[in-house]
């Protein structure tokens, strides 16, 4: 929290955006696989977490630099 509070409003606009595109993505494809019955590999399923995880560190590290 202490991140946020340092940032400009433009920069806080931005984070919430960035968050919202990466939540969209992430419940577009979680909803693919459990309302559509898309058939998802192990793997897969691993790689994604792996990669939603990473963007979400790339967006923290974002927010802390920013807040400097």
């Amino acid at each position: 929290m202490e991140t946020l509070s340092r940032m400009s409003a433009a920069d806080k606009k931005e984070a919430r955006m960035a968050l919202d595109r990466i939540l969209r993505s992430d419940s577009n494809f979680i909803g693919s696989v459990v309302e559509g019955g898309a058939r998802v590999s192990p793997e897969n399923l691993y790689r994604f977490a792996e990669d939603s995880a990473n963007r979400l560190e790339q967006l923290r590290r974002t927010l802390e630099a920013k807040s400097r």
